[in-house]
């Protein structure tokens, strides 16, 4: 810091009339001046830089200061940056201990993030048809989830799943998010349950983040896993329940959009009562439409001959005919979280945490396997996760 920039305490309006103004200025050596003031005062200078530039096509963002910074997540909050027009390329952490004689040991933080712009693609909304993968002529390991309803989903249970992901990415050939993935509160028509602090930006960014984290956990195989994305009735309110699509029209960023699903590789079912996916030879994943005490009977009646993988309904349950099998196969968010209140708890009792894998053989035939998750674990592979 040079001697034009040093601080001076009789510049500074909160020193005039202070009774140890004298002792003050003594302590104003270099930054030790920023420090005098912040210990003094309560001056929120501990920040030494604080620096973002961008162009057209990317940006960057360099930090040093006082505030422990530590982890990409803390950065970006800390940042600000709109995760659904910049992402990041790279970045780079460091941090040091610095002794002063008049405020002892510190620590100084150093970030530095480099983001490149996200190009807008031209959605186009599939058909109503069947996504379908048959036999690749070699065995085949699917993992299906839904019912996350983030940001109230199981945080325990999500950092589990990612780590289960990160496990197997070598043998998981794809994935299926079946549905409810967002909960979309703040579209919701009952807006008495909204909690404090939930709105559509926040819903979004929390959804965008468990897409990257996921990308994140299966490293270098993800452009080899096939990604499903599923809408459930949730999804559907951006469509349906909400009177914002009509008030607002193009302006209300969809699902597809804000989580940056096209870019991501995700193929898309945004109708959530017809649209599947279909497995195999005869299976069928979808999120699901019927409740009640035998919602698996009843999904099985409508279709006899297939058998069928569904959340949609938070409960464990299947039923077998002799030839197929519906599984519902649970979820995966927090029963309480204050996304919840409105249930009560007699419904919640029968909440059940839960996703699946599915194998396939050579020719297609399926192989479901439920894992019910306790207290945020799951059994694997003889792993406790």
């Amino acid at each position: 810091m040079s001697k034009k920039n040093r601080l001076r305490a009789d510049l500074h309006p909160s020193f005039k009339g202070h009774p140890h103004i004298k002792k003050v200025r003594d302590y104003l050596k270099y930054t030790a001046a920023e420090k005098t003031l912040n210990k003094i005062f309560g001056a929120n200078i501990s920040v030494i830089q604080n620096e973002w530039e961008e162009s057209n096509t990317d940006a960057s963002w360099k930090y040093e200061g006082e505030t422990s910074l530590t982890s990409l997540d803390a950065a970006l909050k800390f940042c600000k940056v709109d995760l659904n027009i910049w992402e990041v390329e790279r970045h780079l952490f460091n941090s040091w201990d610095v002794t002063s004689t008049n405020f002892g040991k510190r620590t100084n933080y150093q970030v530095k993030v480099w983001f490149k712009r996200i190009e807008k693609i031209i959605i186009q909304i599939p058909k109503l048809e069947p996504l379908t993968y048959t036999s690749s002529g070699d065995s085949e390991m699917w993992v299906i989830a839904g019912c996350f309803h983030r940001p109230f989903h199981n945080q325990k249970l999500w950092d589990k799943f990612l780590t289960f992901l990160h496990d197997y990415r070598t043998k998981i050939t794809g994935i299926i998010i079946n549905g409810d993935y967002l909960d979309l509160r703040s579209l919701s028509s009952y807006d008495d349950y909204l909690p404090p602090g939930i709105n559509l930006s926040s819903e979004y960014s929390d959804g965008l983040k468990g897409i990257l984290e996921i990308k994140q956990a299966l490293g270098k195989q993800y452009s080899r896993i096939k990604r499903v994305f599923h809408y459930g009735n949730h999804e559907a309110r951006y469509n349906r329940e909400c009177k914002s699509k009509s008030k607002y029209g193009k302006a209300l960023m969809s699902p597809i959009e804000a989580l940056r699903l096209v870019e991501n590789g995700y193929k898309l079912q945004t109708d959530w009562k017809e649209g599947y996916t279909r497995l195999g030879i005869d299976l069928d994943v979808f999120h699901g439409i019927y409740y009640g005490q035998h919602n698996a009977s009843k999904h099985l009646a409508m279709i006899p001959n297939r058998s069928g993988v569904y959340n949609h309904t938070h409960s464990w349950q299947s039923f077998d005919n002799g030839s197929h099998t519906a599984y519902n196969i649970g979820w995966m968010g927090d029963p309480d979280s204050k996304g919840f209140k409105y249930s009560d708890r007699f419904k919640k009792s029968k909440w059940r945490n839960g996703f699946a894998t599915t194998y396939l053989d050579e020719v297609g035939n399926h192989s479901v396997h439920p894992i019910r998750c306790m207290n945020g674990n799951f059994f694997f592979g003889g792993k406790v996760y």
